[in-house]
């Protein structure tokens, strides 16, 4: 459920294969695209800086990737996607553009493996559309709080949540896999957060993100 730029070598994301081969677990680490300040300093960044999820595993992918990992020599690997630093012009790109490219390549990528793996598919597969299936699970599961769900997203807001998918968008099984999720940690609070997620949204009055 990363934000595509997130995978920016600046960026990236750090996985490790956890627990044992009885009870195998993975733990993420993802640090944050949109953590840029506003002008005045007195208001919170937009995005969580850091924030870390564990999980049991329960499904194929996530015993695989455990297994996978486990045969490195430290069990650990560091997700990034090719980061250009200059233009075709060889200017220096900022960090803001960098990670746009970022996102411009991935989605490119995804959109044409998606036309292999799901050829009825009627429209193009996004990056996106696995942060909204990552949502969409968290909450038809029932088990995760407000905060939590914000917090595994990257958002410092609950409110934000209103833009990622809904419970009823979910499907069985993703709910089911949402629940391999034991520990969401993130660097900052996620504002306005009720106890429990509910289909109406967040409290009224809670801030924007």
């Amino acid at each position: 459920g990363c934000r595509p730029a997130e995978l920016a070598e600046d960026l990236g994301v750090e996985v490790a294969a956890i627990g044992s081969e009885e009870t195998p677990g993975l733990a993420f680490r993802i640090r944050g695209a949109k953590t840029d300040r506003p002008a005045d300093d007195s208001l919170p960044a937009r995005g969580q800086a850091i924030r870390e999820i564990a999980l049991r595993c329960t499904s194929p992918e996530a015993h695989w990737l455990h297994t996978h990992l486990r045969a490195l020599r430290e069990a650990t690997a560091r997700l990034t996607w090719p980061t250009p630093e200059r233009s075709a012009t060889g200017a220096l790109l900022p960090p803001a553009e960098r990670h746009r490219r970022v996102s411009v390549s991935i989605g490119k990528r995804v959109e044409r493996l998606g036309k292999v793996a799901f050829p009825r598919l009627t429209r193009a597969l996004t990056p996106y559309a696995f942060r909204h299936a990552l949502a969409a699970d968290m909450k038809a599961s029932g088990a995760f709080t407000e905060a939590e769900i914000g917090a595994a997203l990257g958002h410092l807001s609950a409110r934000t949540q209103q833009h990622y998918g809904s419970a009823t968008s979910s499907r069985g099984l993703g709910a089911e896999r949402a629940l391999q999720v034991t520990t969401i940690r993130a660097a900052d609070p996620v504002r306005g957060a009720r106890e429990r997620y509910t289909p109406e949204g967040p409290a009224a009055g809670a801030e924007g993100a």
